[in-house]
């Protein structure tokens, strides 16, 4: 079972039920797998397969759970940083992980 999978058999099960509540923000479990399932197209347009690493480096957003979500439906590896990690830190992870796509709010990175 894939991490999408558990996301698949709650929308299933309770389509209406919170998944995600952030302060001006709230998703049920059918909107948050259908909108995984448009970051899944998102990511294989932009030619991030299965393997390929997806860095993300932002503040939390109602965006972060569609793209694990979408990671995990194309077979993408999502590697989370915190929204302060930076300059050697930030340069010493993505050259770790090589990743085919970094997602990010900050100008510097």
């Amino acid at each position: 079972m894939l991490l999408h999978d558990l996301l698949d058999a709650a929308a299933a099960t309770a389509p209406g039920a919170p998944a995600v509540a952030m302060t001006d923000h709230r998703r049920d479990y059918a909107g948050l797998a259908a909108a995984s399932r448009e970051v899944a197209g998102w990511l294989a347009a932009r030619g991030v397969r299965r393997g390929d690493r997806v860095v993300i480096a932002a503040p939390a957003h109602p965006l972060h759970a569609p793209l694990v979500y979408g990671c995990s439906r194309v077979g993408a590896v999502f590697v989370i940083l915190h929204e302060q990690v930076a300059g050697h830190g930030l340069a010493h992870v993505l050259d770790d992980a090589r990743p085919v796509l970094f997602i990010g709010d900050s100008p510097a990175a």
